[in-house]
Order: C-alpha cells, then sequence, then structure tokens
C-alpha cells in the first residue's frame, strides 16, 4: 500500500499536525496515486495561499477524502 504524508496548519494557534493518508482504491495503479496526491497537495497550497491555514483537523480530513483519499495509521 502507497502512504502519503504531510503535515498541515490548522487552528487559530497555528499548529502543524502530521497526517498520514492512503488513497482510497487501492487497485488503482500507484501512479495514478501519485498523480492524484499531487494534484491535491497542489490544491491546498492555493487554499493556503488564500486563508493561510484549515481552521480544523476535520477539515483537513474531509479536504483529503474529497480527492480520494482516506487517513491511516503509519
Amino acid at each position: 500500500m502507497l502512504m502519503f504524508h504531510i503535515r498541515v496548519k490548522t487552528g487559530d494557534k497555528d499548529i502543524v499536525h502530521l497526517y498520514h493518508f492512503a488513497y482510497k482504491d487501492q487497485n488503482v495503479a500507484e501512479e495514478t496515486q501519485a498523480v492524484e496526491w499531487d494534484k491535491a497537495v497542489k490544491e491546498l497550497n492555493h487554499i493556503y495561499q488564500d486563508y493561510g491555514r484549515f481552521a480544523t483537523r476535520t477539515g483537513v480530513y474531509r479536504f483529503f477524502d474529497k480527492h480520494g483519499f482516506e487517513m491511516t495509521i503509519p
């Protein structure tokens, strides 16, 4: 299973959390999973440019869920 890791700043105190995700459909080629991860991270960067952070950790989970990723334990 291909796992992805990212640090994301959340909340008013700008706390940085480490998140671990895996693509939901493990039947998809690893190259495709990597491309989808790259798309999600690029969109995340746009959010940071506009807002500076995510308000909650739940928002981070939902964002990556929308892109086909689910939280995993390393």
